[in-house]
């Protein structure tokens, strides 16, 4: 009797089936989120499907992207308003998921005026929510910086906001009209300071929220429901899919 041989596969069958395993795993666990910057010239258009079809005035949006600086994204929002007029809106991101600033341009007969708003955070921390790995969260300081033309005399206002809080919620494939993506949830929460100091108030009120299928291959979110926190939890007041998505 050959007792090398008898112990030999017995051992090849232990490491086959360790192997085997390994495998398994290895196709079972979640990939880390590579983050893509999203290329300049691309175009997004969205659609609330809900608001398109009870023919309300606002239902379109498009974003434009104009540059990209680091991990700032700067890009142009044109959306419908409710009187009909249409508003453009220059904004600026981080990786294009957390709003950092924006300048509204409005002409009103003859009068051109500018508003310039840019939020006050650690931009730095943002930095620890991504890979955007399930479960991470991060809550931060906010304030904002707000500056008007024409105003005499020109100055700079500030405002203290709140707090602003991100949550990851899980990995979700998602099918929106611009096709089927592997997304990332992330929920964004705002308390305000009225929030902070009246918990009745936050109650009857709400936290005013958003939470975005965010898309780390394409840099850029492919839904985005907008709504707020309430008793009852996430209420959507606005739910935008991408309906095309242009790239240069």
């Amino acid at each position: 009797m050959n007792h090398r041989a008898s112990v030999a596969a017995p051992a090849s069958a232990v490491l086959c089936l360790a192997v085997a395993c390994w495998a398994v795993a290895c196709l079972a666990a979640p990939a880390s989120a590579e983050i893509a910057p999203v290329t300049p010239g691309t175009v997004i258009e969205w659609r609330d499907p809900e608001v398109t079809r009870a023919g309300r005035p606002y239902d379109w949006r498009t974003h434009r992207i104009v540059a990209t600086e680091g991990t700032t994204v700067r890009y142009v929002h044109e959306g419908q308003g409710g009187g009909g007029e249409t508003d453009v809106v220059t904004r600026e991101a981080y990786r294009g998921l957390v709003p950092l600033a924006m300048q509204v341009e409005s002409v009103r007969g003859t009068v051109r005026s500018r508003t310039h708003e840019r939020l006050l955070m650690d931009a730095a921390a943002l930095a620890a929510l991504f890979p955007l790995t399930p479960g991470a969260r991060l809550r931060l300081d906010v304030a904002m910086e707000s500056r008007y033309e024409p105003v005499v005399p020109p100055g700079v206002f500030r405002s203290p906001l709140g707090v602003d809080e991100w949550t990851v919620e899980r990995r979700e494939a998602i099918m929106v009209p611009a096709g089927r993506f592997d997304a990332v949830v992330v929920l964004w929460v705002r308390r305000t300071e009225f929030d902070l100091e009246s918990p009745e108030y936050c109650l009857r009120r709400g936290l005013r929220a958003e939470r975005l299928w965010y898309v780390p291959s394409l840099g850029w979110p492919v839904r985005v429901q907008e709504g707020r926190i309430t008793q009852d939890g996430f209420v959507p007041s606005w739910d935008w899919h991408a309906i095309a998505i242009r790239r240069p």
